[in-house]
């Protein structure tokens, strides 16, 4: 599940994510880019990736890891 705020966090609305695999780790870079990994007990794994705030999520792949950050605009790690 992944909920998205825009009112710093009093109300709060799901977003659809298009995946059943447990999502763990979650990174902006700015309001509208963002990443989300996870995966489940049986080795799948996926990242999904947002350019509009959250609305829509694409998958970008399955060798994800358990956490997501940016190591610079570029790069995420």
């Amino acid at each position: 599940m992944i909920l998205k705020t825009t009112n710093g966090g009093i109300n709060w609305v799901n977003q659809v994510s298009g995946t059943v695999v447990n999502l763990l780790s979650i990174q902006f870079m700015d309001l509208n880019t963002g990443w989300v990994v996870g995966n489940n007990l049986f080795g799948s794994s996926i990242n999904l990736k947002t350019t509009n705030g959250g609305t829509n999520w694409f998958s970008q792949g399955s060798n994800a890891g358990i956490s997501v950050y940016f190591v610079n605009s570029d790069t995420v790690g």
